[in-house]
């Protein structure tokens, strides 16, 4: 590793005195929200926040998508159910209150466990005073970031508001606000700390603002360090105080407060948190671009290191220290953790990890255990200060787009990069399928997936033109075929002809796939290029007939229509406007019609095998892109901007249906009692429990897209950017 010796200079601040400007009540902002015994459960948030609270012996951890966990030993994980879809920006415990900050502004709190919540603080309302009316933030900001909880002033304080500091003084029940000097309100303060002799109060913010207060923040003395980046974190220790900002930059006073020492590195470092190390006097600091600050002699003597891993410079999470080994620990992204028994001198790489997927973690008090967490719901323990890591939950934190239950009736999810899921348990738990692709640089794209009865084998497909296999419920999985990323092969869709066997792979550009063993081996049947570069194949279906075992019809981007009666060898292509994008094609065995469904509304029945088409009057604008069959008279269409079209004559006549949404309907699936469930972009999931005729929203606690949907048994589960489950 190298070392960087640091540049600095020395300032003195004259700071004077200024009083509280404005206080204000912010109680009655109330607004109850009750968990209910049974709440979603999203399996793959973002995990973004941790502390261990030694009073109850409890790890917490919270991120997006309303996400709060916590657990007694980092192994058992529990759920607590929290209002909204939106992330979970912090989290505090004071007494027997707990205090959770969501992304949109909005403080609520909970005095019994978290069974119910009251919204207590919101940045976009400030109401009962004049003076602070016209100042006012913009609630669009949602600057709100952190919770402090200061005993030395048994005050809870609001940091991240543009001119204001929120603070509660009755375990934030209620909350009074500070409104900063007229030339420092445009600056959002970002950091607090308490001096560790005096007790002195500091506040920092943007542009170097520096506030100390020697009564507990009656009063106030403001400054600003010279520099126009902000005060990101204090760190105290005997007298010394340490000011991290951005690029780079740091600042040391010896005094308390008074004065001040500018230090400066690579210009690129944002500092990540901070250690002070009692037994060698030495102070710490992690960075995003893997350097180490070293402070000695009271932090007047620094150095920076350079914490290589793998060839790369990790982003620096956490710093911890092993009373029982006398060791430090730094560790962050990639698996990358370093380890020193010399103060921090020197540093050894600590050997392969399996921890590839967390970026931040937590440590109990005693260091018996260590959690990582990260992106995608990934989850780590080790119980042996980080040498062996047991992986808890994988990350996934690619687009998932299908859902199945396999024959043995465990849960499948497969989607972007090759991701492949699976559940033995009913969701309880999931684990990432490793599959060895012929090129792991381009994995697979998942569009489709399937179970090929006569074998019970699974098959899967997508771009970049693979084909894999299953014959183990989906535990292992075989590439049964595959073209180089050059060949541009993309299948988007797979059907299983129940009359002769047959397993088909529609391509894009027609370059199909056919297989006759159960989807072991696959042959070209490609369609004769009659399609233009502007058309491409989507989707296919499949319908008996009285002539032949089945016809086959595809529909697809402009205006593509083709149909094949001798299982793929030949395809007709039928004439159809090519301005119109096909997303959907739905065969209705009961009445022998076919329908299409495209862009801006478009709706068209074939009576005759694809032979005629006519068009349906929708009165829409939206995309069409799915149909149900709720029965053999009632058909329901899905489309964009929340449109649902019923009809209860086998699709003569067409009836919007209020969704009491305007996000894209994406997938419809009916349980066993007949209710009506669809997934739809950002985040909603409708049921209807009278063959369509009515919507409700069933919350999941995320607004991420959603995709793929599969109802079973006592349970609902939905996938897209976030895997989400719901029970019924």
């Amino acid at each position: 590793m190298s070392v960087f010796y640091i540049a600095h200079q020395k300032i003195s601040l004259l700071l004077l005195p200024l009083l509280w400007l404005a206080l204000m009540s912010c109680d009655g902002l109330r607004q109850d929200v009750h968990s209910a015994s049974r709440f979603p459960q999203v399996v793959n948030p973002d995990f973004t926040g941790s502390f261990y609270d030694p009073q109850q012996q409890r790890f917490w951890i919270w991120g997006t998508d309303a996400s709060l966990r916590w657990s007694p030993d980092g192994h058992h994980w529990n759920r607590v159910a929290l209002p909204g879809t939106q992330a979970v920006k912090d989290f505090l415990l004071q007494d027997a209150s707990a205090l959770v900050l969501m992304e949109d502004g909005t403080l609520y709190r909970s005095a019994d466990e978290g069974i119910s919540w009251v919204a207590v603080y919101s940045s976009s309302h400030h109401t009962g005073s004049t003076a602070l009316a016209a100042a006012t933030p913009n609630p669009a900001e949602k600057d709100l970031s952190k919770l402090v909880y200061l005993p030395e002033s048994q005050r809870i304080y609001l940091l991240g508001e543009t001119g204001y500091l929120p603070y509660s003084s009755d375990t934030g029940k209620t909350w009074e606000v500070f409104q900063l000097p007229s030339s420092y309100q445009t600056q959002k303060i970002t950091a607090l700390g308490v001096t560790s002799h005096h007790q002195r109060l500091l506040l920092g913010g943007e542009s170097g603002l520096l506030g100390v207060s020697d009564d507990m923040g009656k009063t106030w003395s403001f400054h600003a360090l010279q520099q126009e980046t902000p005060v990101t974190a204090f760190y105290a220790f005997n007298k010394t105080l340490v000011a991290s900002s951005t690029y780079g930059v740091w600042w040391v006073s010896q005094d308390e407060g008074n004065s001040w020492e500018r230090f400066e590195s690579d210009g690129q470092a944002y500092f990540t948190g901070g250690f002070y190390l009692a037994e060698d006097d030495t102070f710490f600091m992690t960075a995003h671009n893997g350097k180490l600050l070293r402070g000695t002699e009271g932090a007047t003597q620094w150095q920076m290191l350079t914490m290589q891993f793998r060839a790369i410079m990790p982003y620096l999470s956490a710093i911890a220290f092993d009373p029982l080994r006398q060791s430090l620990h730094v560790l962050g992204t990639a698996g990358a953790h370093f380890v020193s028994t010399d103060a921090g001198k020197t540093w050894k790489v600590r050997g392969e990890s399996a921890l590839l997927a967390v970026d931040h973690f937590a440590f109990k008090a005693d260091h018996s255990v260590w959690i990582g967490y990260g992106r995608g719901g990934a989850l780590a323990l080790s119980n042996n200060q980080g040498q062996i890591w047991q992986p808890l939950a994988p990350r996934v934190d690619m687009y998932l787009r299908e859902l199945m239950t396999t024959p043995a009736g465990n849960w499948l999810a497969v989607g972007d990069l090759g991701m492949i899921l699976r559940s033995d348990d009913r969701g309880n738990t999931w684990h990432s399928v490793t599959v060895a692709y012929r090129d792991p640089n381009t994995p697979p794209a998942f569009r489709a997936i399937l179970v090929e009865p006569e074998t019970q084998s699974i098959v899967a497909a997508g771009p970049t033109g693979t084909i894999m296999r299953s014959r183990d419920d989906g535990r292992s999985w075989q590439t049964v075929y595959y073209s180089e990323f050059d060949q541009g092969e993309a299948f988007t869709d797979l059907l299983y002809d129940s009359h002769s066997g047959n397993l088909f792979a529609l391509e894009a550009w027609g370059r199909h796939k056919r297989s006759v063993d159960g989807g072991l081996q696959w042959e070209s049947v490609s369609a004769a290029m009659e399609q233009t570069d502007t058309q491409a194949f989507w989707q296919i279906t499949a319908m008996p007939l009285a002539s032949s075992p089945s016809l086959w019809m595809a529909a697809g981007r402009g205006g593509l229509v083709a149909s094949s009666d001798d299982q793929g060898s030949s395809w007709h292509y039928h004439s159809s406007d090519p301005s119109i994008d096909w997303y959907g094609i739905f065969a209705h065995v009961d009445s022998r019609q076919w329908f299409l469904l495209g862009s801006n509304g478009a709706l068209q029945v074939s009576q005759d095998n694809g032979k005629h088409w006519r068009v349906l009057e929708t009165h829409v604008a939206a995309d069409l892109r799915r149909m149900i069959a709720v029965n053999q008279q009632v058909l329901l269409a899905l489309g964009g901007e929340g449109v649902i079209l019923r009809s209860e004559d086998a699709g003569i006549h067409w009836q919007q249906i209020a969704s009491g949404i305007h996000s894209e309907l994406r997938k419809g699936v009916i349980d066993t009692q007949g209710h009506i469930y669809v997934v739809a972009a950002d985040g909603y999931l409708l049921r209807s429990m009278d063959e369509g005729k009515t919507w409700s929203s069933i919350a999941t606690s995320t607004s991420a897209g959603l995709r793929g949907l599969l109802v079973d048994q006592d349970n609902v589960l939905a996938a897209g950017e976030r895997l989400v489950m719901v029970q019924k």
